[in-house]
């Protein structure tokens, strides 16, 4: 399968659900390269958003699952990645 790069931004709602996200980042973590995380306690949410490498099925897998979260919105983008 052709490797990919992705982002991956999450919204969370639900202060009770960020233990979860986290042990589900804590669980791809091999394929993360970059993770910014930002409470929006203004707005009443946290943001996050990953850089990962993987599968155009373990992104879209993994993305898939941090929507069943409760209080989560998950989107993501993805492209080929090319090596230099």
């Amino acid at each position: 399968m052709e490797e990919r790069l992705a982002v991956i931004s999450c919204i969370i709602s639900n202060p009770e659900s960020v233990h979860a996200v986290n042990e589900k980042f804590h669980l791809q973590s091999q394929s993360i390269i970059a993770r910014l995380g930002v409470p929006c306690r203004e707005y009443g949410v946290s943001v996050i958003s990953v850089v990962m490498h993987g599968t155009q099925n373990q992104i879209s897998s993994f993305a898939g699952d941090l929507g069943k979260v409760d209080g989560v919105k998950v989107k993501s983008v993805q492209v080929p990645a090319v090596r230099q």
